[in-house]
């Protein structure tokens, strides 16, 4: 079993049979019961988010693609939403020093990837998912014996032969608690009893129906190319190459209803190292002429001397495009149109003048209030979701010093309230004032913080962040208020 904190929150659940192979995601638990799972441990925090099937989804299908490793045939299981991947190794083990050696490669790979293993192998899918999510396993792993999967199935639960919720009740209602008292029915009262789902899963564990498995299809990489029988060196039939091959990536999107939110062009120049150029927006796009335009800015910050030989446009980044519904009367300039003009300047300042050029502000939980943010390309995908920073308090000033300034205030007792202070070749008055807040912070860092913060409003109605370093007695201005 892969047990650990997974995309939305949920658990991860892996099983791996002579057969198949399985690993998959047991969703919907809840948040007080994922925090006792999660307990951190090594110093390690842990992170919770939201239930999001759909991202669930996407985390498994990667999964599935990288479990393509150890089986050309990686299937998602037939439950939905699916929990489960399903791996038919057969053949594979000599590959990786037999079946032991396959499990412990699997187990040793998906570790660094954040996951903790719980892997079985066994003849059958079913037999293997059982094993993997209801058996005891020590060290985390089981290699059943062929034929043997009748004997390691009879002592697990009923709910370990993945049936549906409504046959449960009527099976407990019996006290048929265990696969081994199930088995010791008549197989001709099983049906009318139970409905055929519970014979049908019997006999898929046990081999006597075979389990079809539709293997996961890796995405195709969405490019287009074009190679020139002479070497290109005119900037303007480069544009319109890059054009026609931009139109045809467009076309196969247009089926999938996506748009293109990050592309790479790849010039490349025979037995010279290629040059790719990235263009990145803020959200998907499907506009050739607004596509071509930001491409327009990004070569124009190439510079290249060697004539193209080939070119190539590759999609980085296809989301779904962005739909919002029309009007029937033209109104005023909306919020989405806003938005989506602040956008298209992003876009464009981002890949004129680059994309450490234009930056958002990105809250950090630190205490020391200098070190609690961090700029980040404007252009840049948002964090994972995850455990988020504390949010900003409101006594915290919008105009934050890069360094905390000198000040010299003057004060009734050392460690009472600042009552006037010079700032600016002026005199301030301290009429009103709020603290103090201690904050002490940095002990890891070459110097510790030890500080009083105070909010203080002038006679004149300004308001200021001060603070009086504990240690050495001295005042400093580390913001104002807008």
């Amino acid at each position: 079993m892969l047990y650990t904190t997974a995309p939305g929150g949920s658990q991860a659940v892996a099983a791996c049979s002579r057969r198949a192979a399985q690993y998959g995601i047991r969703l919907g638990m809840p948040l007080a019961e994922a925090r006792a799972l999660g307990a951190p441990r090594g110093g390690q925090p842990t992170a919770f988010a939201p239930y999001d099937p759909q991202a669930d989804r996407e985390a498994l299908g990667c999964l599935a693609v990288w479990c393509q490793q150890f089986s050309p045939v990686v299937a998602l299981a037939t439950d939905e939403p699916p929990d489960s991947l399903l791996l038919d190794i057969t053949g594979c083990a000599h590959l990786f020093g037999g079946e032991p050696g396959l499990v412990q490669r699997a187990v040793a790979e998906l570790r660094p990837c954040g996951y903790v293993a719980r892997v079985a192998l066994a003849d059958t899918p079913g037999a293997a998912w059982a094993i993997a999510h209801y058996a005891a396993l020590p060290d985390g792993t089981a290699v059943v014996p062929p034929g043997q999967q009748e004997a390691a199935l009879a002592p697990l639960p009923v709910e370990a032969l993945r049936l549906p919720a409504d046959v449960l009740p009527a099976l407990h209602d019996l006290d048929l608690r265990r696969v081994e008292q199930v088995l010791k029915l008549p197989r001709a009262t099983l049906p009318s009893r139970f409905g055929p789902v519970l014979l049908r899963r019997l006999d898929q564990a046990l081999g006597r129906l075979p389990e079809v498995l539709t293997p996961v299809q890796p995405a195709e990489p969405i490019a287009a190319e074009q190679a020139f029988e002479t070497p290109l060196a005119s900037r303007q039939l480069l544009e319109a190459v890059l054009e026609r091959l931009l139109e045809q990536v467009l076309a196969r999107l247009q089926d999938r209803e996506r748009g293109m939110r990050q592309f790479v062009v790849t010039l490349h120049f025979g037995k010279q190292q290629d040059t790719d150029v990235v263009v990145s927006l803020l959200t998907s796009s499907d506009s050739l002429r607004y596509l071509m335009h930001l491409l327009r800015l990004r070569l124009d910050a190439v510079r290249w001397r060697l004539a193209v030989q080939a070119v190539t446009v590759s999609v980085v980044a296809a989301p779904p495009l962005d739909w919002h519904q029309q009007t029937l009367f033209p109104e005023e300039t909306s919020e989405t149109e806003r938005d989506q003009h602040l956008a298209q300047l992003i876009e464009v300042l981002s890949n004129r003048l680059g994309e450490e050029a234009v930056v958002r502000p990105q809250l950090l939980p630190d205490a020391q209030p200098e070190f609690a943010y961090r700029y980040e390309p404007r252009l840049r995908p948002s964090p994972a979701a995850g455990s988020p920073p504390a949010p900003l308090p409101l006594s915290r000033p919008l105009d934050l010093k890069r360094e905390p300034l000198t000040v010299a205030v003057t004060s009734v007792v050392p460690d009472g309230p600042p009552l006037r202070f010079s700032w600016q070749g002026r005199e301030h008055t301290v009429a009103h004032y709020w603290g103090p807040e201690r904050i002490e912070a940095g002990w890891w860092r070459e110097r510790e913080a030890r500080r009083d913060y105070y909010r203080v409003e002038t006679q004149t109605g300004e308001r200021f962040w001060l603070f009086r370093d504990r240690d050495s007695g001295d005042w400093f201005l580390h913001g104002t208020f807008a």
